[in-house]
């Protein structure tokens, strides 16, 4: 049984793949992010399980939409931006026959919304979303921005938390998304980079609360980021 739902889960990352060139590998990346921060978030082995698979297919309503807006080049109008906010509908729709696992539609229809209800479709808020939207939100959206996309090159990872932290951490579960911030800059210890300035260095320590300013070493002088508003870490080597 296992090895069947392996083999159909599978087959629909397949065809979110075949419509989308750009979402290679995105579905995932992001369960394993998401599976990896419920681990950390203290979710017993078989929640972790679940978060991982609800993840994993949560992009699944990418097959219902044109693929004219999925290849659009261009900011999108407001009928295709109505158009595009289907796809978690439609992810719940194809998700919610497999009732023997009733999260995997969940993890679908919520993966848009957002802790402070700015989210979509149903702007869901707070207590209100489940572990699935929580974590997906998250790991989705960080993914999808430190990723190579049709109309623009991949962010920095640190540009990408800097993002988060300057757009206001309300619109995540405070616990799930300082928990994320944390652990992926962490990854990023002892690896080179280059500065805004030109700079080469190495990354050698973290600023708590403060995850994408981190502290770079550049030959024989210690840069802290967080003292020096006017670099940013534009690339990891």
């Amino acid at each position: 049984m296992k090895r069947l739902f392996d083999q159909t889960t599978s087959a629909f990352v397949k065809a979110i793949e075949n419509k989308d060139e750009y979402a290679q590998g995105h579905s995932k990346r992001v369960a394993d992010v998401a599976k990896k921060i419920a681990e950390m978030s203290g979710k017993d082995e078989a929640k972790c399980d679940e978060v991982y698979y609800a993840a994993l297919l949560h992009d699944i309503g990418m097959v219902g939409i044109p693929d004219s807006i999925i290849q659009k080049h261009s900011e999108l109008t407001e009928e295709e931006r109505r158009v595009w906010q289907k796809k978690p509908i439609i992810s719940g729709e194809i998700l919610s026959d497999i009732t023997e696992y009733p999260y995997l539609k969940d993890g679908g229809l919520y993966s848009n919304e957002k802790y402070d209800g700015s989210g979509y479709p149903l702007k869901l808020a707070g207590d209100r979303l489940d572990v699935f939207a929580r974590l997906t939100a998250i790991t989705d959206v960080y993914d999808a921005m430190t990723s190579a996309r049709v109309y623009r090159d991949p962010l920095c990872p640190f540009r990408a938390v800097e993002i988060f932290e300057d757009e206001g951490l309300e619109k995540y579960d405070p616990d799930i998304i300082m928990t994320f911030l944390k652990n992926v800059t962490y990854t990023y210890i002892q690896n080179s980079c280059r500065l805004s300035d030109g700079r080469k260095g190495v990354i050698i320590m973290q600023n708590p609360g403060v995850y994408s300013r981190p502290v770079v070493k550049c030959g024989n002088e210690f840069v802290d980021l967080n003292k020096h508003k006017e670099l940013r870490i534009d690339e990891l080597k």
